[in-house]
């Protein structure tokens, strides 16, 4: 290593700044060589795309067969399970509709006006009396409010939850 130069005292001479630069420069250039010795070779690429490649082709071959320990097979709701979900949903809107009418005196004139959801239910009223007709994959259920819900709802509880145990 070489020792600074101390600082010229008086007026600096064109040699003394051109040796001075030359100092600095030749400083850089040694600590360059240093910091290149000391940095370690960089790693080959070729093994990381190799890798990166057989990863990719390995996903790509469990999306293509989609074997049955990484996608189970989706469980076909039977039929009974499918009115029995359809008497559920039918159940929990005429509550809603039955609150509405003890909280207001009268029957909404919508299912959303009671807070329920219209998707695949229709709601018909006459001022007494209500129906709510609802769909649920070819199955076709009417509940009229001189029923009672419980009586209408029947084991469809029972029978959504044993499902739900297997």
């Amino acid at each position: 290593m070489t020792q600074p130069t101390p600082p010229p005292q008086g007026q600096m001479s064109r040699a003394a700044l051109l040796a001075a630069k030359q100092a600095v420069i030749q400083d850089h250039d040694r600590k360059r060589i240093e910091d290149a010795k000391r940095e370690p070779l960089p790693r080959s690429r070729r093994g990381i795309q190799i890798t990166l490649l057989a990863t990719a082709l390995t996903l790509a071959a469990l999306l293509a067969g989609r074997p049955t320990w990484l996608f189970p097979p989706l469980e076909v709701e039977s039929s009974v399970l499918k009115e029995a979900s359809l008497r559920v949903r039918m159940y929990i809107e005429a509550e809603r509709i039955e609150r509405y009418r003890r909280n207001s005196g009268r029957l909404p004139a919508t299912l959303i006006e009671s807070g329920g959801d219209t998707t695949s239910l229709q709601y018909l009223q006459d001022g007494k009396s209500y129906s709510i007709t609802g769909q649920n994959d070819g199955h076709v259920l009417t509940y009229r409010s001189t029923t009672p819900t419980t009586e209408f709802l029947g084991n469809s509880y029972e029978l959504i939850r044993a499902r739900s145990r297997r």
